[in-house]
């Protein structure tokens, strides 16, 4: 009986290669991060404030850093940016949203953070993630204090 194909090196390392690229892909998700403030997740709270001061705050502070709004809604403002990434020695530059929501609790307004990925529409909830988005609220909330001289729980 002849042999239809010839099973070789090349071929068998390409499948092997092909059965990783599979694994890879069906992997577990990263954990989700966690952070020290109440819900877990990136947030801070402006005391003695109002939705509509934060709101305004958030904007301009988005303004002064570049970031350009996509839009609001009644509690929310998404901003666009775009962060570099390298996977494989290549660097490529891919676009996210960010999307502040604003909640009055009280006489207190809390300031949440999510990041969303524009490519795959999934947020990002990597530990790395929610300290960047942590350290973004912070100074969010340090920018409405110089403005407006109230104190800011982080």
């Amino acid at each position: 009986m002849k042999t239809l194909y010839k099973i070789t090196p090349i071929a068998i390392a390409l499948f092997f290669c092909s059965f990783l690229f599979l694994l890879a892909g069906c992997g577990t998700t990263s954990p989700q991060g966690k952070l020290s403030t109440p819900s877990g997740r990136p947030e801070v709270t402006i005391p003695n404030s109002n939705i509509q001061t934060v709101m305004d705050n958030v904007a301009a502070w988005l303004a002064s850093q570049g970031k350009p709004i996509l839009g609001t809604g009644v509690y929310t403002i998404s901003a666009l940016f775009t962060k570099q990434n390298s996977l494989l020695g290549i660097t490529y530059k891919s676009n996210y949203t960010t999307v502040y929501t604003i909640v009055q609790n009280g006489a207190n307004v809390s300031l949440y953070g999510v990041v969303v990925n524009e490519q795959n529409n999934n947020e990002q909830t990597e530990q790395s993630d929610y300290e960047d988005m942590q350290k973004e609220l912070i100074q969010i909330a340090d920018f409405i204090k110089t403005r407006s001289s109230t104190e800011v729980t982080k």
